[in-house]
This record gives structure tokens, sequence and C-alpha cells, in this order.
């Protein structure tokens, strides 16, 4: 009875202590997977469409009136010319960001090494300037990019 008691709080503490691992998205250029810059018409207003879904599934409805897409859309497509990631910007307030965020479940991380350089920044970057949230949209992994000084967010996404 008392190994039963004991093997019981074990196995509680244990599953208590779990935390699930946020996936992350994929480095495509590792992959061999780079953007494709010329784009179809058809494949610009999928990727207008798809990045709007998706900063609609991370801020809710109605987005703010102050949110507004930066271009280009940027889309990473495999050989077959499959999409396989989508890298949008857009600005909206601090505020908004912040209030519409905080409930999701969005955990904030390091920058990955792969973006820093991609972005110039020194791996002391401060927080004030970039920070980077791992999370998923619409069950695939992804990263927000928040620069609080320009209330700037850049969205990368996995399909």
């Amino acid at each position: 009875m008392r190994l039963t008691f004991v093997t019981l709080i074990a196995l509680l503490i244990l599953s208590g202590c779990h935390t699930p691992q946020a996936r992350h998205p994929i480095n495509p250029e590792a992959l061999g997977i780079f953007p494709k810059l010329e784009k179809t018409p058809a494949e610009d207003l999928r990727l207008e469409q798809d990045t709007l879904a998706a900063f609609i599934a991370l801020f809710g409805e109605p987005l703010s009136p102050q949110f507004r897409l930066e271009q280009p859309v940027v889309g990473w497509f495999n050989e077959i010319g499959e999409l396989k990631q989508l890298r949008a910007s857009a600005k909206i307030p601090r505020a908004e960001f912040h209030t519409r965020t905080t409930t999701k479940s969005w955990r904030e991380i390091p920058l990955p090494p792969e973006y820093l350089k991609a972005m110039h920044l020194s791996p002391d970057v401060p927080k004030s300037y970039m920070t980077c949230f791992v999370g998923s949209l619409k069950g695939q992994p992804a990263y927000l990019f928040w620069n609080d000084y320009a209330e700037t967010i850049m969205l990368i996404l996995d399909y």
C-alpha cells in the first residue's frame, strides 16, 4: 500500500513536470529551399490570402484598424512548387500586439542564430529591439519576431 502511494506521488510529480516542447519552424535554407521572389499572380494572391488568414488566426477578428500588411509577402517553395513556408511583416500598435498575444500560447525564446545572421543582428540584441516567440498557427509551427520600437511583427509560418 505504501509503495503504491509513493509510486502514485512520483508519477504525479513526473507528469506535472513534463512541459511539451514547441515545434520550431524549419530552416528552409538548410534544406535547400529558397524564396520565390518572382511569383505568378495566382501565387501572389494565395500568399496574400494565406497571410491575412494567418494574422486573423493570430490576433482574432476583426484586425485592428491600424493593422497594415507590409509587402512583399515571401513564399518559400520546394522544387516541385509546394509552399513550405510563408514570411510576412505587418505594423500593429504596441498595445494591440501585447493585448492580443498574451492570451495565446506563444513562448519567448532567444533569437534563432540563422535569423540573427539574416537580419544582421548581434547575438546580444536587446529584447527592447527584437523579441522572438515560438508557437503554432493552424497546427503548424511558427515564429513571431516583434520589434517593439517600430511596432512591427514578422511572422514565419510553416506549411
